[in-house]
This record gives structure tokens, sequence and C-alpha cells, in this order.
């Protein structure tokens, strides 16, 4: 849009490719932001009102479109989307990769057409360098990479899922926040659609004088907060455990606590992926179905274009096999989290035995945060309202 061509490269360029600045050169933006979306969407009732979704979504478009416009390159991709940071982390395990076929190809060449572009495509938009790119939390997967280098030193692979949770990559701290506010939240969006939220947003309205947003707004902090805390401590144990068993040499070189926090927080996106598609699976398999009768009156103006405006559509399965497919994606999730914190420690301590001590904690933490997940699947959901 912004260079006024979607087909071809041109030097055309209607944005002020201003430089994102330094001080947010980080996913922070788009964490605050992620907070403040599920505020809104859930302490207003977006979703209960059309009119109110379209503007949200509208205004978040407009935000992307405005930095496009202002900054160079995909910067907003690249720091501020909430979108884009959530798809990222959750990239990691995905089964496709843009990735070099040959490290020494990338390292004596000296066009880096890759991240400045050639004479048929533009430069990586989010700023990585191909050539180095071990996980794919920053790559949206555009392709101008594979147009752009010369030497054919790119491609496409398939590759398990789950591997960028084992790449030797440096992990980042707002990046490991971001991660366990995906776990909380995810677990948090859930439970507002129990009974068990209304009656604790009655009980703090009761003691408190709140009225309904305040009530909101502190237990969705508390309940945002809680499993922080939770995993802080589990860490702590996990840590000390780990250094008491450890020998006195691998001591001197055991990394601080905070880097021990930072590095294990990737560790829950299995868990806390896993729990969303199992979520929406309910969304999916009991009223995906209704997008058939919709789509022959698609603004509610009355139509039948297909004939199915009328139609009764049953859902997809019944509950039974709805609540066993749930029960396996949440145990796939604690197996790769398990999978995950287990090549986490290892690469941390080289002493095997001190490894495996410092896991139970974690292991427990994943045990009570799966057994959560399938109280809150088997709960009866309730449909949330406006307050808007």
């Amino acid at each position: 849009m912004r260079r006024l061509t979607f087909w071809r490269k041109t030097d055309n360029d209607a944005s002020l490719n201003l430089r994102w600045p330094r001080i947010v050169q980080n996913i922070w933006i788009a964490t605050v932001m992620f907070v403040g979306l599920t505020w809104i969407e859930i302490g207003f009732g977006v979703t209960m009102r059309p009119a109110a979704t379209a503007y949200l979504a509208i205004a978040m478009l407009l935000m992307a479109i405005v930095s496009a416009f202002l900054f160079d390159r995909q910067s907003f991709c690249r720091y501020g989307c909430l979108v884009g940071r959530v798809s990222g982390l959750y990239a990691m395990f995905a089964g496709v990769e843009i990735r070099r076929r040959d490290a020494e190809v990338c390292r004596t060449c000296r066009s880096k057409e890759c991240i400045r572009g050639s004479e048929t495509a533009y430069g990586c938009p989010t700023f990585q360098y191909p050539g180095g790119m071990q996980t794919n939390t920053y790559c949206i997967q555009c392709g101008e990479c594979l147009q752009t280098c010369s030497k054919d030193n790119l491609a496409v692979n398939l590759r398990p899922w789950g591997e960028d949770l084992k790449a030797p990559g440096r992990p980042r701290r707002d990046e490991a926040y971001l991660a366990l506010l995906m776990l909380s939240l995810s677990g948090f969006h859930g439970l507002t659609m129990t009974p068990v939220w209304s009656n604790l947003i009655g009980t703090i309205k009761t003691a408190m004088p709140f009225g309904r947003i305040a009530a909101f707004t502190l237990g969705m902090a508390a309940m945002t907060v809680a499993p922080i805390l939770i995993y802080a401590a589990l860490v702590w144990v996990s840590y000390r455990l780990t250094l008491g068993t450890a020998s006195p040499e691998m001591r001197g070189r055991a990394p601080r606590y905070f880097d021990y926090f930072v590095r294990y927080a990737y560790c829950v996106l299995p868990i806390a992926l896993f729990y969303h598609l199992a979520h929406n699976l309910e969304h999916l398999l009991m009223e995906g179905q209704k997008v058939v009768v919709r789509i022959s009156d698609p603004l509610g103006w009355g139509w039948n274009v297909l004939g199915t405006a009328n139609w009764s559509a049953p859902p997809l399965v019944s509950l039974d096999v709805l609540w066993v497919l749930q029960v396996i994606l949440v145990g796939v999730g604690h197996v790769y989290s398990l999978w995950a914190a287990s090549r986490i420690t290892s690469r941390l301590f080289s002493d095997r035995r001190a490894a495996r001590r410092g896991q139970w904690p974690m292991l427990v933490g994943m045990i009570a945060f799966s057994i959560f997940s399938l109280w809150l699947l088997k709960q009866p959901m309730e449909m949330r309202t406006s307050a808007m």
C-alpha cells in the first residue's frame, strides 16, 4: 500500500521511513496491547456487540496502516503488533521454516541482499538476517528473502513440531513475560466463560464498593498475576534443587536465577497453545456449522442467498467425542512442555542428575495447570454479557 503497488518492487515509497524508537525496540508495546485488548474484549463484552467488534478491528487496522506510513519497513509488525507477536511465539511450534542451506555461503556473502534487498525484491521487512535466523519468532514468511538471495541459499523446510523450543537462540526477557501472559490469559479467558467467574465477580462486588468494571479489573489482575508468581516460585525451587545437587565446579558456571526464569518461560508455550486449541475446538465443532446458516444472510438483512438461512445445524460431534479430543490436545501440550523443559535444563546444566532433579518442581506445576485446563474445559460455558 505504501509503495502504491502490490505486484512488483518499486522505488516509490509514501512512507516517512522513520526509525522505530530504540527504547521500544522490543515487544513490550505488543504485550501491553495484548493485555489491554483482553481487558476491553471481555470486560466490556465487545464480542457480544458486532458493531463494537467491527470498530475495534478497524482501530487495529488503522494502527497498522498509519505505522506503515510513518516507520521504515514493517516496524509495527516487528515490534508493536500484538497479533504478530503472539503468533510469532506460537510459530516456534510451527512445522515450516525458512532457513539457510549452507552457513559458509552466508558467511562469505558480501552483498547481503536478504537484508538490503535486490533489484527484484525487498530486504527482510522485519529486520531479520535470514542467514543467521534460528527461530520463527520474527519471521512472517513473506518470501522476500527467497527472491533476493542471488545464491539460492535459502529454503522452505518442513520440520518436526516445536523444533524452535530446543534451538540455542538467545532468550529475551520481553518474550518470556509475553509467553507467561499467554499462559495466564488463556486460562483466564476460559474461566470468564464459566459460572465460577460470575460468582467471583459477585463476591468482589459484595465485599468491596466496586462497580462491575472495577470488580472485573481486580479479578483479571489477580488471575493474570497469580500464575506468574506461582511460576516464579516453582522456578526458584527448581533452581535451588539443581544447584544443591550440582558439583562445585558447575555451581560456579551456573546461570543466575533470573536467567533461569527467562529461559524456562519458553517451555510453557506448548501448554498455552494446546489449551487454546482445545478451548476453541469446542467453538469450532459445536458452533462452526452455523457458518452455513449465516452465509446466506451475512449482513443480517433477511436474505436467503443459498437457501440455508432457516437451517437448524446440529453440532458436528457429541460432547463425549469433544471431551476426548480436548483431553488429547491438553495431553500433547503437556508432553511437549516436559520435553522443552528437559532440553532447556540440560542446556543450562551439564550435570544430568542435577538437571533431572531440578525438573521435578516444574513437572508439578505443569501437571497442576493441565488439570486446571481440563477442569476448565469440563465446565458449562456461559455467554458473556456486554457492558457497552
